[in-house]
């Protein structure tokens, strides 16, 4: 080969390799800080320009001798820390997965539409929010899931968790809105859903087992204000004995892991029909009266949310090995977890704290749904309680909620009873085994310590009611 020659292709090389490194630089940077735990965003702009810089160079003028050699040297340095970042990641994935069905969802409804064309993945009311249109130009405004629909829900780091709703779309056995009162009404997010916990495993199923006439009447991504109005709509009517009222710090009133508004503020600024049930008038859009209209709302978008769902993850076959190890999309989640607390040592935790007016004005609406409720449950004689659950990065990074103490005094101020979950997770002195792996849910032993809560506190109240 010509000494030209040698030139042309060692430049090619040294561009080439250039290139692949700083893209495979800027995606595992942006995939390290992709939860917002560490902020680069500095990462896009600056890569993009050493990249235009580095092609630049290259084309102007060959690289040789010494410069050349400390860029092939830079490079494999760079690379070999991207692929020991990439393998640790991959047997971390390996490690957490083993055992576990780890196919994505669109692979799971591909395998049982065949059998089941009827299957549904998971329509909550924060869905008709995102989606005005599905209102049935804004007559209706569903507060649960596809009625007597078999639903696929969640996997976190376990199997495939699906059920079958009940006729208004709630995960309860359908028989037990056939009772005329009920002993218990949970109020609640996905946690009160059973987000990833098997039948009959959940703390709502657990209450159930010792209180049978006992509805779960929470949905994935339900706030006060939705929680507010599924109490109304459908858990009031029932006369219960006792409603709990599940409060989750992680999203009910604001979020600190990112920027984004809390449930409340979400709802309330973005469904003014929601907000007809803080008025003392005792508004009820009546579902028993108009199921047809309801399951039809709510179907229609449940099959325009699978469908998008299947043709924005398309059948690739060779992509399916990345999905056990948790890399489709270029994210170095496991090794991330690991990290978390290392930038939170470092001080690159960037946790929200609302400022004090944005506070304020969150803690004043929840005062007002309080209050509704606390109207509502006198006017029913219903015993209420709120319990106070806590979010899984409390443990993680060890960081309180500064929400905490308004929340549960705001509560007792409403006559609710309190329940603090925070020193009972504390005291097991693993909190975060309460939590599955993947996410941040309740692990089965999660469930289990508050299902024992629950039903102790509902035992004693049985014994010698207020």
């Amino acid at each position: 080969m010509t000494s030209s020659k040698k030139t042309n292709f060692k430049r090619f090389i040294a561009l080439a390799l250039t290139a692949l490194g700083l893209a495979l630089l800027f995606l595992a940077l942006k995939a390290i800080g992709c939860n917002g735990i560490l902020s680069l965003g500095w990462a896009t702009p600056l890569l993009a320009s050493l990249l235009l810089l580095t092609l630049a160079i290259g084309f102007i003028k060959p690289l040789q001798g010494p410069l050349l050699e400390l860029r092939l040297n830079t490079l494999v340095l760079l690379g070999a820390v991207l692929f020991c970042l990439q393998a640790t990641n991959m047997g971390l994935g390996l490690i957490k997965g083993w055992g576990n069905d780890n196919r994505i969802k669109a692979d799971v409804l591909r395998q049982r539409l065949p059998q089941e064309p009827n299957l549904q993945i998971v329509v909550a009311p924060r869905n008709f929010i995102n989606e005005p249109k599905a209102l049935l130009q804004g007559a209706l405004f569903p507060l649960s899931g596809v009625p007597d629909a078999d639903t696929l829900l969640c996997n976190e780091g376990g199997p495939w968790v699906s059920y079958r709703a009940d006729r208004y779309g709630f995960r309860n056995p359908d028989e037990v809105w056939d009772k005329a009162k009920l002993d218990v009404a949970i109020i609640g997010d996905s946690f009160v859903h059973g987000v990833c916990a098997k039948d009959e495993s959940s703390f709502v199923d657990q209450v159930r087992a010792q209180f049978p006439a006992t509805l779960g009447l929470g949905m994935l991504g339900n706030g006060p204000l939705i929680e507010l109005a599924t109490l109304k709509e459908f858990g009031l009517p029932k006369q219960p004995t006792h409603t709990i009222w599940v409060f989750y710090e992680g999203n009910d009133l604001f979020r600190q892991l990112d920027d984004k508004a809390g449930d409340l503020d979400f709802e309330w600024g973005k469904a003014g029909k929601l907000q007809a049930y803080l008025q003392p008038s005792g508004y009820r859009q009546y579902f028993d009266r108009q199921r047809a209209r309801f399951k039809t709302a709510v179907e229609q978008l449940a099959v325009n949310n699978r469908t998008r769902h299947l043709n924005s993850h398309p059948n690739v076959p060779v992509l399916t090995p990345l999905w056990y190890f948790g890399l489709d999309q270029w994210q170095l989640a496991h090794v991330q977890s690991l990290l978390n607390p290392i930038y939170f040592m470092l001080g690159f935790n960037h946790l929200h704290t609302p400022s004090p007016a944005s506070a304020q004005q969150t803690l004043n609406r929840f005062d007002q749904v309080l209050a509704s409720a606390e109207a509502g449950l006198k006017q029913h004689h219903s015993h209420a309680v709120m319990v106070y659950l806590p979010e899984k990065t409390r443990f993680a990074l060890n960081t309180p909620n500064p929400m905490h103490d308004y929340a549960l005094q705001l509560a007792e101020a409403h006559g609710f009873d309190t329940i603090d979950l925070v020193p009972r997770f504390t005291e097991t002195g693993n909190p975060l085994g309460l939590y599955t792996r993947q996410g941040h849910h309740l692990s089965q032993a999660g469930n289990d310590l508050v299902a024992r809560t629950l039903i102790t506190y509902l035992q004693q109240q049985t014994a010698h009611p207020q």
